[in-house]
């Protein structure tokens, strides 16, 4: 119980971290959704969100790198693969299109950025396993107080005489 709690305030605060990381940076990959945002130029802008982005990606999300590289040691894949290859290519991308743009405009490319995709993605992937840690703590609660319903003598009729005795358990 005490493992499980510490699990859901981990994903809590993670959780926490990550959507209002997510928010602002969705926010600035927006920028021309929001009034506010055009009078800021669009690289320092960019800059903003691989900052934000990387500890989202790294950190909200370091689950799902540990989770692939254990996946690859035994030579498989999974969803912590899926997430980590999903989110580590957006970040990636994005941040060759922010400091290395003329990769992409030399090949008359204009260069779009993914910081929302890949933080999103951690985000909300983290939300679904805060869900499931929830739920898990309400099964195994279900469980216990089934356990507890028990009974702790069982009523015997032998030779037309009714006894109750203690079960072990």
């Amino acid at each position: 119980a005490a493992s499980r709690e510490r699990e859901e305030k981990d994903l809590k605060t993670r959780f926490a971290i990550g959507i209002v990381l997510s928010v602002v940076i969705f926010v600035g990959s927006m920028q021309h959704w929001f009034p506010f945002l055009h009078g800021i130029p669009r690289l320092p802008l960019l800059v903003v969100m691989f900052i934000l982005t990387t500890p989202v990606v790294f950190w909200v999300g370091s689950r799902f790198f540990i989770g692939a590289l254990k996946a690859a040691r035994q030579k498989t894949t999974d969803m912590n693969t899926l997430v980590a290859v999903g989110a580590f290519a957006a970040w990636f991308y994005s941040s060759l299109a922010t400091f290395f743009p003329r990769l992409f405009t030399g090949a008359e490319i204009m260069p779009h950025v993914y910081y929302d995709g890949a933080a999103f993605i951690v985000t909300l992937i983290i939300l679904g396993r805060l869900l499931e840690a929830k739920a898990k703590g309400r099964t195994s609660q279900a469980i216990q107080r089934l356990i507890g319903l028990k009974p702790k003598t069982a009523r015997i009729v032998r030779d037309g005489i009714e006894s109750d005795i203690p079960i072990e358990g």
